[in-house]
């Protein structure tokens, strides 16, 4: 099946050619001979140096032998290979005895004689001790002279085997005419059932269309493809797709019948594309597995959607062919017997009911039986032949049970049958539409005193099809010590068998015979015979017929069965894979049985690429793991146009038949060139191109073996151009990112992603940390699929073995190409990355993969089996996996290695102290891993790892199982790296008089550390005792030491672990080792190199004088034992971990207590006070700027908070509208209370007016205004006074609107709040929308309905609401800024009570700064079968806690005690008691200004005369009015009854209060708790040194930040939302009445007072951002001239002036896009200047100026030209 894309095609001719010409040459293995060699050194030798080069493994060149060895000795030979060769490679191969093999060679040619050499390749890269053949170079070069020169790895002379050359003669050029892949232009749809068909053209001009055809050939009716109902049909369409924009494509598969034709009924077979779970009609190729299809004739039609969305456009491709379903011959056999039997006289029958139909559609019971019986030997037979009566003359009278119509006959027994008699009974079986069978057995009569013998067959028992490559299994049924088994009849070139070598099992009773045996054409017949009677032996036949297998149609006519390489052709024959592309030809081939099904592939072998091995079960055989990448599967023997990777490809062709039989031909090796880098990434940015490649388009049409076939292949190139050293990390990242978008639904989809996986994955220095991510992604992704097919072993257990092994690869690729990252990385100074962070999380991912691993095996494969000791091992040169089973109430100790050369291992005092609860459910077992790289090298630590890296881990289940607190410790082993202990170790190698002190200096090198002391000397010939003795700072001596210790250790003493074959490792009796807890090894001993001093003295003083010098080496080296965390902190950890006895040199042994960290209380980080405190602050500043720098910051927050509160008071209050009188009745009072929404500059320079409407009457307009404060600012509440007439009754709706007056005449309007005092009755008017000719529909009128109950609680309503007074008050960042004016919590105690939560936050952060990662991650969750992973973990849960208890009841207390503080009360007057808030205000107003006047008066003219009184003053003064309103309303509640008043004003709770000195307790808990918060905090820093400190400044910074404009947004909203989803309550205002002015404020309009309220207008209008402009426009408004603030009307601005409004507004709004696109495009330019010029040289400047002194302004005169000579 080929899918093709116009981006990606490469035709080869004409579509219309059906057959090309091509010219293919002789390539091979080029068979040296004798006149090939002209010279040679040595000039002499043992056996010939042309047995190099004949390509043969038998021979050998042996050079002359020398006496001694001579190093680098160079062995050549000179070829002249007659005739110029072409050639591309070379093959050695050892002799495999490591004395004489060579380690390098050098490969020269020369074009002419005499010789001019020219190197070829040249290599010390061959392998020593292997006989395996080893492939060298990627050339091609053509010469006819050749020069071998060889190196022998031990200086002996080389013997090798072959030196092979690899290419062809030049010119050797044949002819061959091979068809190739032709893509039809035409399509054709059915018109008729009885197939006549009717074509069209394809698309012309479209713009996007789809061409389909049948690779196997557009065939009618009268010549159909031939297929085996007995075989899997596969049909391959070719598809071409044209177009250049994104496309879906999906196909769909009908079969109908061609009536005629059919040979089986029709009715069950009315859907020919059968209804099965593995059978899909919508698969890009046609796949119908064995025995599903009937017989007859059919044709088969493929039709290819196209659907471009974005043209609307739909292009169908169509395409049919003729297909017949064959069947293979009926089996006839004859029971018991077979072939021959002998018979007493007695009664016997003859069964031919075990026939069948191999095709399983006949059944039994519809044959017919035609029975013949011949005499062969008989004496005087009374017929010689016929029919059922011949049977009985010959043999005897038929008994009533004979069913010969049913395939049964009976014989009585007839005493007349002859002794030694043959009767040859035969049977013609036929079914209807099959050809006949035939068979027969011969009888062979014996005396009736004699038993009968038959044979049994229990193995290959089709004796018309006998299958030569399976075992032959029969049995006889008369066992006796005289039977003999004999060959009676073969095919006469059949050379006979062996009966020892070719026989598995043969006794007097059994026969099996190897496969493999019976090859030869041809009829076969075995026979055992029974001698009991040796005058009439008894014989029972089995006779069968072996097919040849498929052979090519040139061989028919010849004897020869040696099918030659070229039966196949490969065009064209070299190229350049991804570049061109190749198919493949190959000859018919014939076979008895009819058509065959093709097989073509090739294993791709990349160089450099390690494959796993996986064994399971361990006792068995390793699975064989291979690239095998299928060129074509089906019914012809040629292919469509492909792609082969590059390299030396040696494709293989499986012929098959049905029954089983085929034939497999190697091709001759084909070299492919590999392309370059720019080749390949062109190529594969159309193949993965998502929205018209191939990769896609044939996954989403079920194809994925064709899809990953040309995934590997580009993998594949990708590997072989990284092992050239060129950087694929672009191509990694592409190859990978598709990878982890695969969806994996079948085995071969794991196989291609693992495959491509590890392929661009195999050279770690080319796999960028996103490439190592997504391969960790999609690894996974495999494993877990392939523990789904693998459910209760459904899955075979090679096909399991291999999936594994390609992922368990791909995983170690990405594990070392991680490491190799991380080392890079952090050798370069970096701890931290978004490289660092790629590594850790494809490891850790991985990591994950590896447990999946683990259930494969433990749950679904082991399960199947009852062996005790079952294990399964995964692995590679540098990881090892074995995954074993346990009881979990098995006691006995554990050792856990690994297999191959690791001497690593685990042991366990008993694996039930592992799992002390059992495992209720699931399989137990353990994993074991040792890997020769670290694969955490991403961890902040890890360089101090010098070791192999191992790992236990315990399952139940699908679950690990964390293991700690054991009682006794586990051993663990593990090897050291390569050179680990050259920075740790010292080694001292001296002499010294017996009884000697000898004492060695030395510094430690690594804290936290155990250090040994290990001693080699002739302990034989010195027996003494050693005493070693230790000291800090100074030399020790026998008196004065810091540690000491006698060697030899006594044996007893010694620690010894169990090992393999009942042996023991002992640790060494002269070594001794100090723990780490004893020697206590320090940062300041490693960084101020403290001395140490080791005294060593052999024997006693009392050897002094005996002259024995004892010659010693001394070792003295420090080791650690850490685990590391994986699912925690991420770093190597010491805990729980000890050295053991028996580290030495080589080897690290540790004793560990647990196997992972378990939670609990988690402790904060450590803090040693008196170390920080003499540490250089200068150093690591980086904690104290934090702190000054939020303290500054603070400070200036102060100030603009000090001066917002004091506006508030301003702010606070019911406003009285100036010239307003209030009416007597409170019944006719009414309080407006205005609210502007939030929106940006909702606030407005504009009057508001509006009128109220009730039931009864409606109130004149009333113009909200008040000349002493800031009014409708973005999210202020306004509150007015006003009166009416009369009553109003219950209001209905109002009229509001502005006069769209001043610089931002704009409003966003909230709501309007009413409020009769007479009745008590509140009610909403509820907007939230615009009033603005520039926004919403542009006007700034709106009618406004009563809000009732349910438009209240509406979602909406209660939204806005909640939101806003919980970010405005609630919420104590935020209210700092939007604090409600009444609120009598100050924004300067709000910015105070943040900077004590900062300090707190600051100081509980850093507490636990990295001890949450220090545990394990919880057990998933498991609901209804799915797992769910807890978001977090009980270690964070704790540390929440903690940081909690540390941070909330400071911090709430002080915000209760601000809240709740009473105010301080004021000076009491000598002759009236102020109560209420009223008298307080009023009081404090009459201090300020006596009233004046006790008339009212008002200019306004939209309020009625009658509430005013006739005259009026030009001038009013605004606080007598606003004092004559309150002492007004103050006097008629007086009169009107001071005790309905009471009982109003008391109505509902009152918040409690605390003494108004409370707040001073509140300052002082915020000024200690800061400066505690803050010194701790710093102290923090200093104690994680720098790095650690700025890592946590930076993270404590970017969560504030986030916190506090991300999280804490939404966080509001969401409550918010559930409040209005849920409550459904209307929010309701709880700011208390206003208080009054303390003794240091004052009312800031007073400050005015002496202005004229023509300028005061102007500053009084303004919102927000527009009062600073109008501050430089107040001169424009003076005395002299009308604001826009005098233009009052009772009716909105006329509609002509609004539409100038409006266009003004527009034309605005354009300048400022305008300006905003000249700073934005501003901005960008500075940032592309800045990015350009940041890297630029400064030395730029003087080089050029240099070069222009040189060049421009240089004086050249000296300079003169050369004169000819």
């Amino acid at each position: 099946m080929v899918l093709r894309h116009s981006t990606l095609r490469r035709r080869l001719g004409e579509s219309n050619m059906d057959r090309l010409l091509v010219l293919t040459v002789d390539l091979g293995w080029l068979v040296g001979l004798e006149s090939w060699v002209v010279d040679f050194s040595p000039s002499s030798y043992q056996t010939p140096p042309w047995n190099a080069l004949d390509c043969s493994r038998d021979t050998v060149w042996i050079p002359p032998a020398i006496p001694t060895r001579v190093p680098n000795k160079k062995y050549w030979i000179i070829v002249d290979m007659q005739e110029p060769h072409r050639v591309y490679q070379v093959r050695i191969v050892q002799i495999a005895n490591g004395l004489h093999d060579i380690k390098d060679y050098v490969l020269e040619m020369s074009s002419v004689d005499p010789y001019v050499w020219e190197v070829v390749e040249s290599s010390d890269a061959v392998l020593v001790g292997t006989s395996k053949p080893q492939h060298f170079g990627d050339f091609n070069v053509t010469s006819q002279y050749w020069r071998i020169t060889m190196t022998s790895i031990t200086g002996w002379p080389v013997r090798i085997r072959d030196f092979c050359f690899f290419g062809h003669k030049e010119p050797n050029i044949k002819i061959k005419i091979v068809p190739c892949e032709t893509l039809h232009t035409a399509c054709t749809l059915p018109t008729e059932a009885d197939g006549t068909e009717t074509g069209y053209e394809p698309p012309g001009d479209q713009p996007c269309h789809v061409t389909v055809d049948i690779h196997e050939g557009i065939r009618s009716v009268d010549n159909p493809l031939q297929v085996h109902r007995s075989g899997n049909v596969t049909i391959n369409p070719l598809v071409s797709f044209e177009c250049g924009i994104a496309y879906n494509a999906s196909a769909m598969w009908t079969v109908r019948a061609n009536l005629t034709t059919l040979t089986y009924p029709i009715e069950a077979y009315w859907n020919y594309l059968p209804d099965r779970d593995d059978v899909f009609a919508d698969k890009l190729k046609l796949e119908l597995p064995w025995k599903t299809m009937p017989l007859g004739i059919f044709m088969v039609q493929i039709t290819v959607t196209m659907n471009v969305t974005e043209l609307g456009h739909v292009s169908i491709g169509v395409a049919q062919t003729w297909m017949e379903v064959v069947p293979l011959p009926l089996v006839a056999m004859l029971t018991p017997g077979f072939a021959a039997r002998s018979m007493p006289t007695h009664d016997f029958n003859i069964r031919a009911t075990d026939s069948y139909d191999p095709d399983e559609l006949a059944p039994a019971d519809q044959f017919s039986y035609n029975w013949s019986c011949e005499a062969v030997v008989y004496t005087d037979p009374p017929v010689v032949s016929g029919g059922i009566s011949a049977c009985e003359a010959l043999l005897g009278n038929l008994a009533s049970s004979s069913r010969p119509d049913e395939g049964e006959l009976s014989f009585k027994a007839w005493g007349a049958r002859p002794g030694g008699a043959i009767v040859k009974v035969s049977v013609v079986i036929t079914a209807e539409g099959r050809p006949s069978a035939y068979t027969y057995l011969n009888i062979h009569t014996v005396p009736a005193s004699l038993a009968h013998v038959t044979l049994s067959c229990l193995e290959n028992c089709n004796p018309t099809d006998f299958v030569a490559y399976k075992t032959l299994h029969l049995t006889c049924s008369y066992p006796g010590a005289t039977n003999v088994w004999t060959l009676e009849e073969a095919p006469s070139d059949f050379p006979g068998i062996d009966w020892t070598n070719n026989i598995t099992a043969m006794s007097t009773i059994t026969l099996i015979v190897r496969p493999n045996v019976f090859t030869v054409r041809g009829n076969y017949t075995i026979r055992v015979s029974n001698f009991f009677d040796a005058n009439f032996p008894r014989i029972a036949e089995y006779r069968f017929q072996v097919f040849a297998n498929p052979i090519p149609m040139s061989l028919l006519q010849g004897n020869s069965t040696d099918i030659p390489p070229d039966v196949c052709s490969v065009f064209p024959p070299e190229g350049v894979s991804l570049v061109d592309k190749f198919c493949i030809v190959c000859e018919d081939f014939y076979d008895e049985l009819g058509p065959l099904r093709a097989d073509i592939r090739y294993e791709f072998i990349p160089d450099g690429v390690e494959l796993a091995t996986t064994k399971f079960p361990g006792s068995g055989p390793a699975t064989i793991v291979d690239i095998i990448l299928t060129v074509f599967s089906g019914w012809v023997l040629y292919t469509p146009m492909v792609d082969i990777p590059p390299g030396l490809i040696i494709i293989e062709l499986v012929v098959s038949s049905p029954d089983g039989r085929n034939t497999t031909v190697f091709l001759d090796p084909i070299l492919i060139a590999s392309p370059n880098k720019a080749q390949v990434s062109e190529y594969m940015d159309g193949f993965y191109d998502s929205s018209i490649g191939p990769f896609s388009k044939l996954l989403s049409m079920r194809s994925p073996v064709e899809a990953f076939s040309g995934s590997v292949i580009s993998s594949g190139v990708a590997a072989a151009l990284a092992n050239k050293g060129e950087d694929t990390s672009e191509i990694a990242d592409k190859v990978a990112e598709n990878m982890a978008a695969v969806e994996l639904e079948d085995y071969d989809g794991i196989v291609g992603l693992s495959t491509s996986t590890l392929l661009v994955t195999a050279f770690p220095d080319f796999v960028p940390g996103d490439a190592q991510v997504f391969s960790s992604m999609s690894l996974k992704s495999a494993f877990e699929k392939t523990r789904e097919l693998s459910e209760n072993n459904s899955m075979p257990v090679d096909e399991v073995n291999r999936a594994t092994a390609l992922m368990f690869t791909g995983a170690v690729n990405v594990f070392k190409a991680s490491e190799v990252m991380a080392e890079a990385e952090q050798e370069g100074g970096t701890t931290s990355s978004n490289n660092l962070e790629a590594n850790k999380e494809a490891t850790t991912r991985n990591f994950e993969a590896l447990d999946v691993l683990d259930d494969i095996y433990l749950e679904n494969m082991m399960p199947g089996y009852d062996e005790d000791d079952l294990f399964a091992d995964v692995y590679m040169s540098t990881m090892h996996v074995r995954i074993k089973r346990e009881d979990p109430s098995d006691g006995s100790e554990k050792l856990y290695t690994v297999g191959g050369q690791s001497d690593s291992f685990v042991r366990v005092p008993s694996f039930s102290s592992l799992l002390p609860d059992g495992c209720p459910d699931g399989e137990v077992g353990v994993q074991f891993l040792e890997s020769n790289f670290n694969p955490f090298e991403y961890s902040n630590n890890s360089r101090i790892i010098r070791s192999d890296v191992t790992g236990l881990a315990v399952k139940c289940g699908n679950m690990t199982i964390p293991v700690s607190g054991l009682d006794e410790p586990l051993d663990i082993l593990t090897r050291r790296e390569n050179k680990s202990l050259d920075d740790l170790m010292y080694i001292f190698s001296t002499s010294a008089p017996l009884g000697n002190i000898s004492v060695f200096q030395f510094f430690a090198k690594k804290n936290m550390s155990s250090m040994s002391f290990s001693v080699d000397f002739n302990s034989t010939l010195f027996p003494q005792d050693v005493t070693l003795w230790l000291s800090k700072h100074e030399p020790p001596t026998p008196d004065t030491y810091d540690w000491t210790a006698t060697l030899p250790v006594p044996e007893g003493q010694l620690y010894n672990i169990p090992w393999i074959n009942e042996t023991s490792l002992v640790s060494s009796a002269y070594q001794w080792l100090l723990p780490e807890e004893e020697v206590d090894i320090t940062d300041f001993d490693v960084d101020n190199k403290t001395k140490y001093y080791i005294g060593v003295q052999f024997g006693t003083d009392l050897d002094l004088g005996s002259g024995e010098i004892v010659n010693f080496t001394l070792y003295a080296f420090e080791t650690a034992c850490v685990y590391f965390e994986e699912n925690g902190t991420h770093l190597w950890q010491n805990d729980g971990c000890s050295v053991g006895l028996m580290s030495n040199i080589t080897h690290i042994h540790c004793r560990c207590d647990h196997l992972t960290k378990f939670a609990g209380f988690v402790a904060p980080n450590p803090l040693n006070i008196q170390d920080v405190l003499k540490a250089n602050i200068l150093e690591n500043p980086i904690g104290l700027i934090l702190v000054l720098t939020v303290f500054s910051g603070y400070l200036v927050g102060i100030l603009w908070a000090r001066k917002t509160d004091r506006q508030d008071i301003a702010k606070a209050g019911v406003a009285l509208l100036p010239g307003h009188k209030l009416n007597p009745r409170r019944e006719c009072q009414y309080v407006i209370t205005v609210y502007t929404g939030f929106r940006g500059n909702a606030g407005t320079t504009a009057e508001i007016t509006l009128v109220l409407y009730g039931i009864h009457y409606e109130s004149a307009p009333l113009t909200l205004r008040d000349d002493n404060r800031v009014l409708y600012q973005q999210g202020s509440v306004d509150s007015f006074l006003v009166s009416t007439e009369q009553p109003l009754g219950v209001l209905t709706h109002m009229r509001v609107w502005h006069n769209n007056a001043g610089y931002s005449p704009s409003w966003y309007l909230g709501q309007i709040v009413v409020v009769n005092r007479g009745t008590n009755q509140t009610t909403y008017f509820l907007s939230n929308r615009w009033l603005a000719v520039d926004e919403d529909d542009g006007k700034i009128e709106r009618l406004i309905p009563t809000a009732g109950e349910e438009e209240m609680t509406k979602f909406r309503n209660v939204f806005f609401a909640k939101s806003s007074r919980d970010m405005n008050d609630g919420h104590l960042w935020f209210s700092v800024k939007g604090r409600p004016a009444r609120s009598p919590f100050t924004r300067v105690q709000r910015l105070s009570c943040c900077l004590t939560l900062l300090y707190s936050t600051m100081i509980a952060n850093i507490m636990f700064f990295g001890r949450g990662d220090d545990f394990d991650p919880p057990e998933p969750l498991r609901i209804a079968g799915l797992e769910i992973d807890p978001p977090i973990t009980l270690p964070q849960l704790m540390i929440g806690l903690q940081s909690a208890v540390i941070i909330l009841p400071v911090n709430l207390l002080i915000v209760f005690l601000f809240r709740n503080s009473g105010a301080r009360a004021p000076k009491k007057s000598s002759n009236k008691t102020v109560d209420s808030e009223p008298d307080r205000r009023f009081l404090k107003l009459l201090q300020r200004k006596p009233r004046s006047n006790k008339t009212f008066t008002s200019n306004n003219p939209d309020t009625p005369s009658f509430w005013y009184a006739r005259e009026k003053s030009a001038i009013d003064n605004s606080t007598d009015q606003k004092l004559g309103v309150l002492q007004s309303t103050l006097d008629h509640d007086v009169e009107v009854g001071s005790s309905k008043k009471r009982d109003e004003d008391n109505d509902g709770p009152k918040k409690s209060s605390l003494p108004w000195w409370a707040v001073f307790i509140g300052w002082l808990l915020v000024w200690s708790a800061s400066f505690v918060a803050a010194f701790f905090t710093v102290l923090y820093t200093l104690s994680f040194g720098k790095a650690k400190a700025e890592a946590w400044v930076f993270t404590i910074v970017t969560s504030f930040i986030t916190d506090l404009f991300l999280v804490q947004p939404f966080k509001l909203l969401l409550v918010a939302m559930v409040f209005a989803l849920l409550v459904k309550k209307p929010v309701e205002d709880e700011d208390p009445a206003p208080t009054p002015t303390g003794d240091d404020e004052e009312y800031i309009h007073n400050d005015t007072q002496g202005e004229p309220p023509k300028q005061k207008k102007v500053w009084i209008s303004a919102t927000g951002w527009m009062r600073y402009i109008l501050t430089d426009r107040s001169a424009a408004y003076g005395t002299e001239s009308k604001s826009p603030d005098d233009e009052r009307s009772t009716l909105p601005p006329d509609e002509s002036v609004l539409a100038e409004a409006r266009a003004k507004s527009a034309e605005k709004r354009k300048r400022r896009a305008a300006v905003l696109e000249v700073i934005v495009f501003g901005l960008f330019v500075t940032v592309i200047m800045l990015t350009a010029y940041q890297e630029r040289s400064q030395l730029a400047f003087y080089m050029t100026q240099n070069v222009k002194g040189q060049i421009v302004e240089g004086d050249f005169s000296d300079v003169s030209s050369t004169k000819a000579g």
